[in-house]
């Protein structure tokens, strides 16, 4: 009871000190770097919007410095959310996920800002494959959106939650129950006619018509492109190249090499234009790959393989640049938060230093648990991407078989303890069917014939002893 007295004392005079240090501020002042963070905040949007990463997050960054300066809460969770989701889309998960935490613990955060900053984090647990992904997840986030008074932007919110459940049953391999989810957010999104809403029901009709492709159902895929299209023909929508790119996919498919290499090279331009280039060096490959299947210039194949050497180098180096930006950000953030912590200890008893010291000693405890399983996770990312990059360069050697099974470890010794009288080359070809490698692409990875790799399936099964309508992929999940 005496504690509990003691600490109640305490807490007042820490919130005394606190309004005694603020320093008066002219109204005009005020007013200007509020409105200075305003308009630093609806460039960061824009530049979203354009695809410009590098400055949105300048601006954001900007914005976020200022309204910490100027303890304005509610700013600083805008912008807090705005540099959270430019740091997702350019890649740097780690940093991302600490900015959606400052913004969910800030009590100023809005109800919409939540549900934002929400996906952001799950959709980053998703990419690293950690654990809190799952459609139960969302439930929350679902519960949120029922209550908010703004309907047309609580149905928006609703259709983009769709949009990443529908990721979590296609990591399942459940196409059916993904396109299921995909349809029910373009039912949505089809009532609303803002701009925002358009954007969104292109970028769903670019993955559901992905998905039909992947079956085989063409004629679907046409009519959802078509109506994408359509429903953009009035408004600037500027991520043209997620058309482009399926409707190249769906050109290659049905085998009209000429057409897809012509869409790919146009989803190219309009990357460029709008200064996306992680997906560039993918592009440039899967360009530089069509040409060799033509076998009609071997120069341009080169070319663009050459082109995504450089895009990758490009790629890495402004990844570099950006996230030492952010770290003297965060640094200079970290300062201004630390000065009036220093007057506070200096100003109180050394009971509150502490009781200060052992909280950071455990939020430091935290955070190192949390960097650590980030930090394994994003390995795991830079092992995968390389081991794919080994495929698409028709590297299945020892380094491939090694990466796997770092990636892997239990899937070859699971599947020779059922197997044991698998061969070497069959084993190999267990390893790319379980990535999820097409035919053709198994085929041009192992420099075979299309029918080649068909037949070799056809054995395997026999080796494996699998009745006719057993499906590889998922027999092979068992062994993950």
């Amino acid at each position: 009871m005496y504690l509990k007295r003691v600490l109640t004392i305490l807490l007042v005079i820490l919130i005394t000190l606190s309004c005694l240090r603020e320093h008066p501020q002219k109204e005009s002042s005020k007013l200007f770097c509020t409105q200075h963070i305003d308009s630093l905040l609806q460039s960061a949007q824009n530049n979203i919007f354009e695809g410009d990463l590098v400055s949105a997050i300048k601006c954001a960054n900007k914005a976020y410095l200022i309204a910490i300066e100027q303890k304005d809460r509610e700013r600083e969770a805008e912008a807090g959310l705005s540099l959270s989701v430019s740091l997702f889309y350019l890649g740097s998960f780690k940093h991302s996920l600490d900015y959606i935490e400052k913004v969910l613990i800030n009590p100023s955060t809005t109800p919409l800002q939540r549900v934002d900053a929400g996906r952001i984090k799950r959709r980053i647990y998703f990419k690293l494959e950690l654990e809190g992904y799952d459609e139960k997840s969302f439930s929350e986030l679902f519960k949120i959106l029922r209550t908010y008074e703004d309907k047309d932007k609580a149905n928006q919110r609703r259709a983009m939650l769709y949009n990443d459940i529908s990721q979590i049953y296609l990591s399942k391999g459940d196409i059916l129950k993904s396109i299921k989810i995909l349809n029910s957010s373009r039912a949505i999104l089809e009532k609303e006619s803002s701009q925002f809403a358009n954007y969104l029901f292109t970028s769903t009709g670019s993955y559901l018509a992905s998905l039909y492709s992947s079956k085989g159902e063409f004629k679907a895929a046409e009519q959802i492109l078509e109506e994408a299209y359509s429903r953009i023909a009035d408004c600037q929508y500027p991520y043209l190249f997620k058309l482009l790119v399926v409707e190249g996919d769906l050109e290659y498919k049905r085998r009209n090499l000429p057409e897809a290499i012509e869409l790919y090279k146009k989803a190219s331009s309009n990357l460029k234009q709008l200064h996306i280039k992680d997906q560039l060096p993918d592009l440039y490959r899967k360009i530089s790959l069509l040409y060799k299947i033509l076998g009609e210039n071997v120069d341009s194949a080169r070319h663009y393989s050459r082109l995504a050497e450089i895009a990758n180098s490009e790629l890495v180096s402004r990844k570099y640049r950006v996230l030492k930006e952010i770290n003297c950000a965060l640094n200079r953030e970290s300062s201004l938060r630390r000065s009036p912590l220093l007057i506070f200890i200096l100003s109180t008893p050394f009971i509150i230093l502490s009781l200060l010291l052992l909280g950071a000693a455990v939020g430091l405890l935290i955070l190192k648990n949390r960097k650590k399983s980030l930090n394994i996770a994003l390995k795991r990312r830079e092992q995968s991407e390389s081991m794919f990059k080994m495929l698409h360069e028709g590297k299945v050697d020892r380094t491939f078989s090694h990466t796997f099974e770092l990636l892997y470890p239990k899937f070859t010794k699971r599947l020779l303890e059922e197997h044991p009288t698998l061969t070497e080359s069959e084993t190999t070809l267990c390893k790319l069917i379980f990535l999820e490698l097409s035919s053709k692409e198994i085929a041009s990875i192992l420099f075979l014939e299309h029918r080649t790799v068909q037949t070799k399936k056809g054995r395997l099964r026999k080796s494996l002893q699998l009745p006719a309508g057993e499906n590889l992929e998922q027999y092979f999940l068992k062994f993950k």
